[in-house]
C-alpha cells in the first residue's frame, strides 16, 4: 500500500446523496486534495481522512472507487474510517473525477 495525493473534483455524475433514511440529494461539494492509502489492484481504491479546514468534508473519511472502464470514482463520505461491512458511520455518496498527484 502506498500513501498518495489526489486531487478529487466531486461532479455531478448520478448525483449527490445523504446516507440516511431520507436519502435526500444535496449539492455537490467543492473540489479537494486528499492525501489517501492507495489500495493495490487494477482500478484506483483509496481512502484518507480530510484536512482541509475550510472544506466543508474536513475531518470526514473519504473512501474512493474508480468505476470500471470510467475515469470517474465512487465517493462514500464517513464520520469514522470505515471497517470492512460496515457503512454505520457512512454520511454522504456521490461522485468525482481523481487525478494522482504523485507521493
Amino acid at each position: 500500500m502506498e500513501i498518495g495525493r489526489l486531487r478529487v473534483s466531486p461532479i455531478y455524475g448520478w448525483g449527490w446523496f445523504l446516507a440516511d433514511s431520507s436519502n435526500r440529494a444535496i449539492d455537490v461539494p467543492p473540489l479537494f486534495e486528499l492525501t489517501a492509502e492507495i489500495i493495490d489492484g487494477p482500478h484506483l481504491n483509496a481512502i484518507g481522512r480530510l484536512d482541509q479546514p475550510s472544506h466543508s468534508l474536513h475531518g470526514m473519511w473519504i473512501w474512493l472507487c474508480q468505476r470500471t472502464g470510467l475515469g470517474d470514482c465512487n465517493v462514500c463520505v464517513y464520520r469514522a474510517r470505515p471497517k470492512s461491512g460496515d457503512d454505520s458511520s457512512l454520511i454522504m455518496t456521490g461522485f468525482a473525477d481523481v487525478a494522482h498527484l504523485g507521493n
